[in-house]
């Protein structure tokens, strides 16, 4: 293959190529509001979908309901990239040695720092949560139980449900599952870590799953003060008898607060899971930030009755329990649940050749200077990006 003469545009479009093909949780994530960002710092609000409850009779008086659009933050904040120095004899490459040994080592880092942000946002986020905390996933009961809340929660059945696991869990459900753990080959080519298709998730072994390690051992804790529809802050549970500091993260159920159908609002029969949102230093009474906030069928306010998501309110003396053991996060979601996107940088270099380029919804910007005494070409490659769960509840945590 003829050598070729290295420039921004040349090297933009082998990172372009590269990174598409390469990123993981990224290739599964929403990608719709990338052209909704102008410039790095920008913040969209999401908007949340309203939610209704249906009168049953004629006079409606009691039925109507005071409508507030919520929505969440996305802000473009985050930013990767790599730089490399290029020797005078060297600026006329086969593209192949272009490839190997400038711009794929420096890609593989920028896809594991997007990566990370996602697993991250997991990690810190979800409140659903499965499986055996610091015991590899072994069983098709434990994928099952993860669809399970997602379908509760009320996901699509679109075939849009991923399963993203560190390698001991991919070792472990390969072991424990080979009688149904048959690699698609076709699916490989579209997703990179493709493994198998299982209770209705893509299976997709990434080594940028986290590892949780929760903020302390809690015996026996139990709800502070009694909350209700009265209660300011529903996204706060005071606390008492904590043994130890709370990690953002750490999940935990009450007794006798279950999860409710988003549908007919009746019980599903499991205790609702929280998480911790905000590290917490133990006392008496604390006050804990928690997601998602305590919504009950009597609140009509502007939090609004129709997005009910417990079938009673904490009182106080009930029971919290906590996990107390460390655990791989492996996660579990609907592709809705997480947003991702990334936008041309605008930047104005005096003496500087640069070149943007978008492709496939993925934005880079090479730009290359020169060092005067050594006739050395430089090169930097950025990307800025954002990420956000903006549904948080069709994501689980699948202990491992």
């Amino acid at each position: 293959m003829p050598n070729v003469l290295v420039t921004p545009q040349v090297i933009t479009k082998e990172t372009l190529l590269f990174l598409t093909n390469r990123l993981g949780f990224a290739q599964v994530s929403d990608r719709k509001y990338e052209k909704d960002f102008v410039k790095i710092g920008d913040t969209l609000y999401l908007r949340e979908a309203n939610a209704f409850l249906t009168h049953t009779q004629r006079d409606i008086t009691e039925y109507i309901q005071p409508i507030k659009e919520r929505t969440r933050e996305f802000t473009i904040n985050k930013w990767t990239g790599f730089s490399f120095a290029i020797p005078a004899d060297d600026q006329t490459l086969i593209i192949e040695r272009l490839r190997t040994r400038y711009i794929e080592p420096g890609i593989k880092q920028m896809i594991n720092d997007v990566e990370q942000a996602i697993s991250q946002l997991g990690e810190e986020g979800a409140y659903w949560n499965v499986g055996t905390a610091g015991t590899p996933i072994n069983a098709v009961s434990t994928v099952l139980a993860a669809q399970q809340k997602l379908l509760e929660a009320g996901a699509p059945d679109d075939g849009e449900n991923y399963l993203f696991v560190s390698p001991a869990d991919q070792a472990s459900m390969a072991n424990a599952m080979s009688s149904i753990y048959v690699t698609d080959i076709a699916k490989k080519a579209i997703v990179r870590g493709y493994v198998a298709t299982i209770a209705d998730f893509n299976i997709i072994m990434s080594q940028n799953v986290r590892h949780h390690t929760v903020g302390g051992t809690q015996t026996t804790v139990t709800v502070t003060t009694t909350i209700n529809k009265n209660t300011s802050n529903l996204t706060v549970v005071k606390m008492t008898g904590l043994d130890s500091n709370l990690k953002k993260g750490d999940v935990f159920a009450i007794a006798n607060v279950d999860a409710v159908n988003p549908r007919s609002k009746r019980s599903t029969g499991s205790l609702q899971q929280f998480v911790v949102t905000a590290d917490t230093t133990a006392s008496t009474g604390v006050s804990v930030p928690i997601s998602p906030a305590i919504i009950m069928s009597d609140d009509i306010t502007d939090r609004g009755a129709a997005r009910q998501n417990v079938s009673a309110y904490p009182v106080a003396g009930a029971v919290i329990t906590f996990e107390n053991t460390n655990y791989m996060s492996n996660l579990g979601f609907h592709k809705s649940a997480i947003a991702l996107a990334t936008i041309p940088i605008q930047f104005e270099g005096a003496g500087l050749t640069k070149h943007s380029e978008s492709h496939n919804g993925i934005s880079v910007l090479v730009t290359k200077g020169s060092d005067f005494h050594t006739l050395e070409d430089r090169y930097r490659v950025d990307m800025m990006f954002g990420v956000t769960l903006q549904q948080d509840e069709l994501i689980v945590k699948v202990k491992g």
